[in-house]
């Protein structure tokens, strides 16, 4: 979306290298150290604006307000300043040049970021309609795109939103050739988008920074193992609500096999509904006393307190086997993770609620009421806090 920037507060980046003087950089007195020296190469400081409309970004005609990559080595370094505008329109095939403050900035048209070799809309996340993207689309972080390390991206581009279970676009269709549909979760909501497919398969690690998209398509990385740091690709799964129908008949704890199918809801779905299960990538059952994996609803790795479109219709393949949860409230895991079919919906399993909890929900084996998001122990969702929070995609060659 674009706006004019008049009115309208503008980003202040100062960037230290030489370059071309244009309308959004300064170069004056406030630039002179208390000590009356003036640094070499000087420091300019520029006020440009990615949002604006073309002509109206704070540049010099001919000018766009872009997202320029200096360095590579030893660490990622980018800046936002005035460069020459490009001649690639939206959805184009368009390049990087090599990093440096006079060439590393792509040759879209002014309001495009270069993102897998096409342009795509510039997209901001404060919430005003100018900020936004077409319908249809969702505006999505990058890493290394629009900030630097682990610094929030100020901006972002918009891609075509997904069912990440299905892989599939609201008309049927799939994302494309080398596209996969990925879940991005922030500290406000969860999105799925079209984005560049990684590699990495169920139950394998992912090799250096993990992002939304660094798994196969359906796949999202997840915490290997409560031990190490070691982040893995999981699948994705269609999840149902699983719980002993009788809380009479659910023991305290975690038992090593399920009551009947007969007294479990959704008993089969325990992994997942067909065809998404996880069994379908290569996890155990949910029955395997020491690879078991099981369908938990996403809600359990959204930490904010509304529900997404994603919280109660996408699951992910949880290793229950290998984690344990904190039974008495002093914030270490040690008890054995139940599966959800030996659990029932009355608070049978500690630490006790007051007033009494629903233990399926709070294991994540049902689905989340909006009404009671606020309700849910937070003790018994500790483990997911520490599931890596991934709110950034990383780009493809």
């Amino acid at each position: 979306m674009r706006r004019s920037i008049l009115g309208v507060l503008v980003l202040t980046i100062v960037v230290v290298g030489a370059g071309g003087q244009s309308a959004c950089d300064r170069d004056d007195d406030d630039d002179v150290p208390i000590d009356g020296s003036r640094s070499d190469p000087p420091i300019h400081e520029v006020l440009c604006d990615p949002l604006g409309s073309p002509g109206g970004q704070g540049c010099n005609v001919g000018q766009k307000c872009a997202w320029v990559v200096v360095t590579e080595t030893p660490d990622h370094v980018g800046v936002i300043r005035c460069v020459p505008d490009g001649v690639v329109t939206l959805g184009g095939a368009c390049t990087v040049g090599s990093p440096g403050e006079t060439s590393g900035f792509d040759d879209c048209q002014a309001g495009g970021v270069c993102v897998d070799g096409v342009c795509k809309d510039t997209c901001g996340f404060g919430g005003a309609g100018y900020e936004a993207c077409a319908a249809g689309l969702s505006c999505t972080r990058y890493g290394g795109l629009w900030a630097n390390g682990d610094d929030a991206p100020l901006y972002g581009a918009c891609n075509p939103t997904c069912n990440p279970v299905a892989q599939l676009l609201a008309d049927g269709s799939s994302c494309g050739v080398g596209q996969g549909c990925y879940l991005l979760t922030s500290a406000t909501t969860s999105t799925a988008v079209c984005a560049g497919a990684g590699t990495v398969g169920h139950g394998v690690a992912i090799t250096g920074q993990a992002f939304a998209n660094s798994c196969l398509p359906g796949h999202q990385p997840r915490r290997a193992s409560p031990s190490s740091m070691t982040i893995e690709c999981g699948a994705l799964c269609a999840p149902a609500d699983v719980f002993v129908t009788d809380p009479a008949d659910a023991e305290a704890g975690p038992r090593p096999t399920p009551r009947p199918a007969g007294q479990v809801t959704n008993f089969d779905a325990e992994g997942g509904r067909a065809p998404f299960t996880c069994a379908s990538k290569g996890a155990a059952p949910p029955s395997d006393p020491t690879l078991g994996e099981s369908c938990r609803y996403w809600w359990s790795r959204e930490l904010f307190n509304d529900l997404s479109p994603y919280s109660n219709t996408v699951g992910w393949c949880f290793a229950h086997t290998r984690f344990s949860f904190d039974s008495d409230g002093d914030m270490t895991p040690d008890t054995p993770f139940p599966r959800c079919a030996a659990l029932s919906s009355a608070d049978k399993v500690p630490p006790l609620d007051n007033p009494p909890g629903d233990d399926a929900r709070d294991f994540w084996c049902k689905s989340l009421p909006a009404m009671l998001t606020t309700s849910i122990a937070q003790v018994k969702r500790s483990l997911a806090a520490r599931e890596p929070r991934l709110d950034r995609l990383g780009q493809r060659p």
